[in-house]
């Protein structure tokens, strides 16, 4: 594993070594941190990181703001307002980040896409949003890619 500090984001983030992934950081608000699979990768996928650094959201009020941000998440990739109301948002814990996630197929560049989002903090910390999207019926296959990613996300 590849261990970024990213000091704009407020966070350690892993991406995989062996092959090496591209990663890079995307100007904004907030910035975001990419990692994008390398050309031989099977399947090919890309990671995004952000990290809320100014906002600071209670516990009892997380749920409404981690859901609604999945849900969002969805019309992004193309899903119309009934599909994300049917979209299941469960709890969900990677690393020290405890919130919930989503799981749904969407488009990105014209092609459908696997995508998972997960909205999480650690108590009394800023939210972290975590997002990876791959070829559609090819997620299950990054699952230790993601477990090693998002278990390892600290705040610096």
């Amino acid at each position: 594993m590849t261990v970024h500090k990213v000091k704009a984001l407020g966070l350690e983030i892993w991406t995989e070594a062996e092959p090496a992934w591209e990663t890079g950081l995307l100007a904004g608000t907030p910035p975001t941190f990419t990692a994008q699979s390398p050309d031989n990768y099977t399947p090919s996928a890309a990671i995004t990181i952000s990290a809320w650094r100014s906002e600071r959201v209670p516990q009892h009020l997380f749920e409404t703001v981690a859901d609604t941000a999945i849900r969002r998440a969805g019309l992004n990739y193309g899903l119309n307002q009934g599909q994300t109301r049917a979209m299941a948002v469960r709890p969900a814990r990677w690393g020290i980040l405890e919130g919930f996630e989503g799981d749904f197929q969407g488009r990105a560049q014209g092609m459908a896409m696997d995508v998972k989002v997960f909205v999480g903090q650690q108590e009394g910390r800023y939210p972290v949003v975590g997002q990876i999207y791959t070829q559609a019926g090819k997620m299950q296959s990054l699952q230790e890619v993601i477990r090693r990613c998002w278990s390892n996300i600290t705040y610096l």
